[in-house]
């Protein structure tokens, strides 16, 4: 006898990977996702999850969340979801893996896992969740065990730096650069009805810069931004006319020890700063002459590492 079971009603931007995916099994291919905050992105990799336990047979799907907390949530949810569905044969709550009734099998990990996540083979789906939270090292565990089937890989998460496997895979996606990497942008659709404005406009208010653009925008942010923001707007261009004091941190001229040189402006303003490791005595003094020399009649302090080792080097500079 044949059973039916009716999965979720999806929102558009959740069809719209069904739809990608409608042909996915054992295509080899990389789904890419990038989400915001609370529009069922988990719900929808849950239901996937089902969809291949359930029609295609005898398969082993893997789930990966940062954190075995999130793992262990996610496998909750279905179970719940099954509840006294025949189909849903045996679980267990230790190993968090589910059974199916059609022979397929459902493994719930963790990147907290690393190494441990070695030893199977995916015949059915990866689904790799909030995976710009995930190391690369991790992920280069994980991806060999959809060789053998080539079984497809779903990436799923709001964005973070540009920077790591997910941001690359998902560039790799929207420019076209792989046919067998599909990119699926969550703000190319509205979602605005799963979270009122002004619930939005709170989290504008109250959350820091960076985490309202990634995690309510869905936006990523370049990786020098997550400390510093507006730089342009607050760095100005120093005084012509400023007096200039300059300080001197002598290296080797080699490996990994740098000579520095900075200088700030009377109004305690870093005008510049210089470093190199790639000259010596003699040449790292005419370097620093040289730098100096932009500031001529400007230059109303100098203080050098004055060590016993750095000395003669101070005093081949004065002179």
């Amino acid at each position: 006898m044949t059973q039916t079971y009716v999965g979720y009603t999806p929102f558009p931007h959740q069809r719209a990977v069904h739809n990608a995916m409608k042909d996915a099994f054992r295509s080899g291919k990389v789904f890419v996702i990038k989400s915001k905050r609370q529009v069922g992105k988990t719900t929808m990799a849950e239901n996937i999850l089902l969809d291949y336990a359930i029609n295609h047979p005898g398969t082993l799907s893997v789930l990966v969340e940062p954190t075995l907390d999130q793992s262990r949530r996610v496998y909750k949810e279905l179970v719940k979801a099954m509840e006294g569905a025949p189909v849903l044969r045996r679980k267990n709550d230790s190993l968090l893996e589910l059974e199916f009734a059609t022979g397929s099998l459902i493994y719930f990990k963790s990147a907290e896992q690393r190494d441990n996540l070695r030893g199977f083979t995916v015949s059915g789906i990866l689904i790799v969740d909030e995976c710009a939270f995930i190391p690369d090292e991790v992920f280069d565990i994980m991806l060999p065990s959809t060789d053998v089937f080539r079984a497809p890989i779903l990436l799923i998460s709001t964005p973070k730096l540009k920077q790591g496997f997910y941001y690359r895979y998902f560039s790799a996606g929207m420019e076209g650069t792989s046919k067998n990497i599909v990119s699926i942008d969550f703000n190319d659709f509205d979602t605005s009805f799963l979270l009122p404005p002004d619930r939005l406009e709170q989290y504008r208010q109250m959350m820091p810069r960076s985490q309202f653009q990634t995690e309510y925008l869905g936006e990523f942010l370049d990786s020098d931004s997550i400390l510093f923001t507006n730089l342009r707007e607050c760095v100005g261009e120093p005084d012509a006319w400023s007096d200039i004091y300059v300080g001197i941190d002598w290296g080797s001229g080699g490996g990994g020890d740098y000579t520095s040189v900075c200088t700030f402006s009377d109004k305690r303003q870093m005008v510049s700063i210089d470093y190199f490791n790639d000259a010596g005595t003699f040449d790292q003094v005419r370097r620093i002459c040289n730098i100096l020399g932009g500031y001529r009649g400007h230059v109303r302090r100098i203080l050098a590492e004055d060590n016993s080792i750095r000395k003669p080097m101070s005093a081949l500079l004065k002179d």
